[in-house]
């Protein structure tokens, strides 16, 4: 059985007169690349002792050499990182990475990473936010080894131009969609600004990048089928749980994980003596402010017992084993036109409340969006007939 190397080690090898060396790392050998180091005439090399007998100098810089392997290497393992046999010979090779302690862009995106970590171990991003981050930096190191054929590129080295090789790279190759694409992108120029706070490049290329339109397609149930979800005769018993949480989601409009955190707590009393829900989102921190409809009540109502038990209004299940359920859900209540998840309940809400006349500005505060255009672009869709409701009455008070 091969000895499994999990500590890097520095090979080094003579060229002509010139010493060269490379990394191996859990038995992976990385290219090779020279030390700049000659060995002159009166010189020579020994392997055995990793030293340049006649130059005191030049050993001490081979020193050097070892102990900015394991500098990077203990770093990086502490940050998390993919090490690479690739990733800790250009980090070594990088003289002025070293010397100025400016990272390169892959070390930027780690800082910008552990910042995101911070936020997420103080509740401030969800867990499904901070993990995107993973995905983001492979996608990151795949587009520079496509492009610049390494994934070394000096934090002063990164153009302006970056921004659309990056977006084609996304499209074209990722096959990724118009809005992963913006938030891929959106974050790659937070990794800038953070940069410049840091003081590592005095401007951030990205800063004139903006968004790219997108047309996006809500899903969302309507009444009937609500309705038809309510009226459902479901035997198992986390079945029918998942179908009272699902269908009170379509009428408060919380996201499955804002869901999940309700509790009495929540639940205040209007000046009319009317309940409605107030709470901070987790997502944004926002404060959603939702009143309680009759049947939103008779649905807490049925979990009143857990509610006593464990303080919370609703019973929980992973984001997982719930979209599990509602396929369930979807399959018996015989409903093919789409797709049933967390996330259509709130777009359910959304909908029906925009059709109904409440305005923009109003249902931004009950679903907890910092303005009218994400409520409008992610989760309301206006129907045809309620703009021609609503311009014919117009019209007929013009005509008067």
């Amino acid at each position: 059985m091969k000895k499994l190397h999990n500590v890097p080690t520095l090979y080094y090898r003579q060229k002509g007169d010139y010493l060269h060396f490379s990394v191996k790392y859990r038995n992976i050998t990385s290219i090779t690349r020279t030390t700049g180091i000659k060995i002159e005439p009166n010189e020579r090399w020994s392997a055995k002792t990793k030293t340049v007998e006649g130059s005191e100098v030049k050993t001490v810089n081979i020193r050097e050499f070892e102990t900015k392997l394991n500098t990077m290497y203990l770093k990086f393992k502490s940050l998390g990182r993919n090490i690479t046999p690739k990733l800790l010979l250009d980090c070594i090779y990088n003289q002025d990475h070293f010397t100025n302690e400016i990272p390169n862009l892959m070390g930027a995106i780690d800082s910008y990473i552990e910042t995101q970590r911070e936020e997420f171990e103080h509740d401030k991003i969800t867990a499904i936010t901070f993990r995107r981050h993973a995905v983001r930096r492979k996608n990151v190191i795949e587009f520079l080894e496509a492009k610049y054929k390494t994934t070394n590129l000096p934090l002063d080295q990164v153009k302006p131009i970056i921004g659309k090789e990056y977006a084609a790279f996304l499209q074209n190759t990722k096959k990724l969609g118009v809005s992963t694409v913006n938030k891929d992108l959106g974050c790659l120029k937070a990794v800038l600004s953070n940069a410049v706070l840091h003081e590592w490049v005095n401007h951030n290329v990205l800063s004139h990048w903006k968004r790219t339109r997108e047309t996006t397609n809500i899903v969302y149930l309507t009444v009937p089928e609500v309705t038809k979800l309510k009226n459902l005769t479901i035997t198992d018993s986390t079945l029918n749980s998942v179908r009272w949480i699902f269908v009170f989601g379509c009428y408060c409009g919380l996201s499955y994980k804002d869901l999940q955190l309700l509790k009495t707590d929540h639940l205040h009393t209007d000046s009319s003596g009317d309940f409605c829900i107030k709470i901070n989102r987790k997502k944004s921190g926002i404060k959603s402010t939702i009143s309680v409809s009759k049947t939103a009540l008779e649905i807490l109502a049925r979990f009143h017992e857990h509610s006593i038990k464990t303080g919370f209004l609703l019973p929980a299940l992973s984001l997982d084993k719930y979209n599990q359920y509602l396929k369930a859900l979807q399959s018996q209540a015989e409903i093919s036109r789409l797709k049933l998840s967390s996330k259509i309940s709130r777009n359910t809400f959304a909908t029906v409340m925009i059709n109904a006349g409440v305005p923009a500005e109003i249902l931004k505060n009950a679903t907890g969006h910092t303005n009218t255009y994400t409520t409008l672009k992610h989760y309301a869709s206006v129907h045809e007939s309620t703009t021609i409701e609503a311009t014919k009455n117009a019209l007929a008070k013009f005509d008067q």
